[in-house]
């Protein structure tokens, strides 16, 4: 039995509580992408690596508003960075609207004439975040100065609504060569502005960035015709006497398999990963978790721990999808009985 438009919502209901939103038939809630900054572009890779050669220096230090806080496995806090956008609406037109619209009113460099195309020097973002579901609209103008002079007037003028979210600089023997100035306002697309010398002044790209998350789809929910769910919890330490716990596997029935399908249809959608870095894995650690129902198996399962993000749910015939892994790990552990740190060094 697939799961349609109005089942959803009423499982939806019975989850959370409350009233559902608007739904379409395929797909569910928008959720943000957290995660802010976690990698870095092979441009600056390859900067890095230019700078041991040849002696470049690049610093940047935090502004005021700084990332957002920390949240489990090292992932930021998140939050709705479509905000606005209904269940119903493109997740990924919604942050291109916003990002468009944000970029629309960037302030600009007195003087400047703006390009119709990437000057040298800025043909790529300079620091590029996020993973595959990033949205990343740019502009670009010359203008008269200094890299010292744009960068300052950048940090005097923010754009309207944003803090300062850091600055930074490279150069070499000859002198700075680049200078970002860096803006964040919670909910709303990144700002990075990027400042090279160019003929007698400076050129500058502009850089508005926003991730989004695909809507959890109508078929990776449980629903109610559950019959029965495996689980299996493995926490094998890769050293001995660093962490690790025998490996649980459990199955549930009755009353446990309808309040573990309930939270897992609770579980928030999640983009897929990008890069990133992680945590020392001190622990395997592996948790899958298949649900029978007639309509057919579900398989959830998260390999990696700290060091992934995301849980992926299947089914025969739907692509993969991702959900919040902290979320997933602490829902089942919970059923089960077992401490949020269960096995961990």
């Amino acid at each position: 039995m697939a799961i349609d438009e109005e089942q959803a919502a009423a499982l939806v209901r019975a989850a959370a509580g409350g009233p559902p939103p608007v739904l379409d038939a395929d797909t569910l809630i928008a959720r943000a992408r957290p995660a802010r900054r976690p990698w870095r572009s092979a441009l600056v890779a390859a900067a890095l690596v230019a700078a041991v050669a040849g002696g470049l220096v690049w610093s940047r230090s935090s502004g005021d508003a700084g990332a957002p806080a920390a949240g489990p496995a090292g992932q930021a806090a998140s939050t709705p960075h479509v905000a606005g956008g209904s269940a119903s609406d493109d997740p990924e037109q919604a942050a291109i609207r916003q990002v468009d619209a944000v970029l629309a009113t960037l302030p600009v460099l007195p003087g400047a004439v703006e390009l119709d195309h990437a000057p040298a020097g800025l043909t790529e973002p300079f620091m590029t975040t996020g993973g595959p579901d990033r949205i990343d609209h740019a502009r670009w103008w010359t203008a008269p100065g200094t890299l010292d002079d744009a960068a300052a007037w950048f940090t005097d003028h923010p754009p309207t609504g944003y803090a300062s979210d850091g600055s930074g600089g490279g150069g070499g023997p000859g002198g700075p060569t680049v200078e970002t100035v860096d803006f964040a306002a919670d909910g709303r697309p990144d700002i990075e502005f990027a400042i090279v010398p160019h003929g007698s002044g400076v050129a500058v790209r502009a850089d508005v960035e926003l991730d989004w998350v695909p809507l959890r789809p109508a078929w990776s929910l449980v629903g109610t015709d559950v019959t029965s769910i495996d689980v299996t919890i493995v926490r094998k330490a890769y050293d001995h006497g660093r962490g690790g716990a025998p490996t649980v596997t459990r199955t549930l029935t009755g009353a446990a398999a309808r309040r573990l399908a309930q939270g897992l249809d609770r579980l928030a959608s999640a983009a897929p990963e990008g890069a990133h870095s992680c945590p020392a894995q001190l622990v395997q650690e592996d948790d899958r978790v298949v649900v029978h129902r007639p309509s057919g198996d579900l398989t959830f399962d998260r390999s990696g721990g700290g060091c992934a993000f995301t849980a992926t749910v299947r089914a025969p015939g739907h692509p993969a999808a991702s959900l919040v892994g902290n979320d997933f790990t602490a829902t089942v552990l919970s059923e089960l009985g077992l401490p949020a740190d269960y096995g961990q060094a």
